[in-house]
């Protein structure tokens, strides 16, 4: 009994997930009607940054030149699309389908890390009082993704209260940021 215990356990550590660790960052551009874009940023662990550095770092100078950039973007980014850039959208409890290819695709080194940065322009309409969700997760855990308060941001007249939450699933776990659209809202004159 002991072997198949030690074998199943190894047989499973051999599948073992996250194999990549993400800070994510999220800026949420809104205006007076809803959502205009959101800015993602992930910042990758240093293990995973030095083996991209590695394979697409050809001049080995610890950035990425433009012919670089493109190498990247084409074999490690272009497909994360299929994954709606491991974000899903709700209004209200409703989800909201990406429709939108991510722009302006940014790779950097930053402290020895590769961080990815890029927008996602998807206009959601959000009407005063309206509940925004906005779950960061790779559901198939391959990557472990971490969204922290610090890491958020809001661009608009006024700044909503909002919340960040880790929810656990199965077998993986979700961060997510909840906040109520706010931007029709007046000022009190001082």
């Amino acid at each position: 009994m002991k072997k198949f215990t030690l074998l199943a356990l190894l047989a499973c550590s051999l599948y073992a997930h996250p194999h990549v660790f993400v800070d994510a960052g999220l800026t949420v551009h809104t205006t007076q009607t809803g959502v205009e874009s959101i800015g993602v940023s992930w910042t990758m662990d240093e293990m995973t940054s030095q083996l991209f550095l590695m394979d697409f770092d050809a001049n080995g100078n610890g950035a990425f030149e433009p012919d670089e950039v493109a190498a990247l973007t084409q074999e490690s980014f272009n497909h994360l699309s299929d994954y709606g850039y491991f974000l899903r959208l709700f209004t209200d409890g409703r989800e909201i389908p990406i429709s939108v290819k991510a722009a302006g695709f940014m790779p950097t080194i930053e402290n020895h890390r590769l961080v990815y940065r890029f927008e996602l322009p998807q206009k959601i309409p959000l009407p005063l009082g309206a509940k925004m969700t906005i779950q960061v997760a790779d559901e198939e855990g391959y990557m472990a993704m971490t969204l922290n308060q610090k890491d958020i941001r809001f661009k608009g007249a006024l700044p909503p209260d909002f919340s960040v939450r880790r929810v656990d699933q199965e077998f993986y776990y979700a961060w997510v940021l909840d906040f109520t659209q706010n931007q029709g809202q007046k000022v009190a004159a001082r």
